[in-house]
């Protein structure tokens, strides 16, 4: 099994957007970490997407995994959970 890791506060780094029918990928920074945004996939969380998109900080559990895309390989976060302070 692959550890799970949970970080909170983080907010959508522009470019999020729903693919598929239900799954939002992802672009997220945390504000008070340094570093670039992290790329990320959320499969069956589109309901999420409007208050991702209006900028609302959440909490996501998720995994580390590879993806590799049209030959190019790079790490992503595996969402498996998002909440919301409300």
């Amino acid at each position: 099994m692959a550890p799970v890791f949970e970080t909170d506060g983080i907010v959508d780094a522009g470019g999020s957007r729903v693919v598929g029918k239900n799954h939002i990928r992802l672009c997220v920074v945390h504000p008070e970490i340094s570093g670039g945004p992290c790329s990320a996939i959320a499969f069956q969380q589109g309901e999420h997407f409007n208050r991702i998109e209006q900028g609302i900080p959440f909490d996501i559990c998720y995994t580390l995994e590879e993806n590799e895309w049209n030959g190019v390989r790079s790490l992503q976060l595996n969402v498996k959970d998002i909440r919301f302070a409300d």
